[in-house]
């Protein structure tokens, strides 16, 4: 989980660079999205997927807001494929 307004900060980075090392597959949720307007968020998700593209490939990203319930869907989708 990161805070879209505070995206890839140094602690978030050691956790994914954990994760990518020790080959544990990692999806993040990109939270409070509903905290930023449509493009905003979009830019942001595009900047985070453009580091995990060149630093830590196969790691994926999405924008998510529980409040909202935004990309509820595409995070069970995601760990639905994890465990089967």
């Amino acid at each position: 989980l990161m805070d879209i307004r505070h995206p890839m900060t140094e602690n978030d980075q050691k956790m994914v660079a954990w994760s990518h090392f020790i080959n544990r597959p990692l999806h993040i949720l990109l939270t409070k999205a509903d905290k930023l307007k449509r493009g905003a968020a979009m830019n942001a998700l595009l900047k985070v997927r453009g580091v995990l593209k060149t630093d830590f490939p196969g790691v994926s990203a999405q924008i998510f807001s529980a409040t909202k319930g935004v990309g509820v869907d595409e995070a069970q989708s995601k760990i639905m494929d994890w465990i089967s």
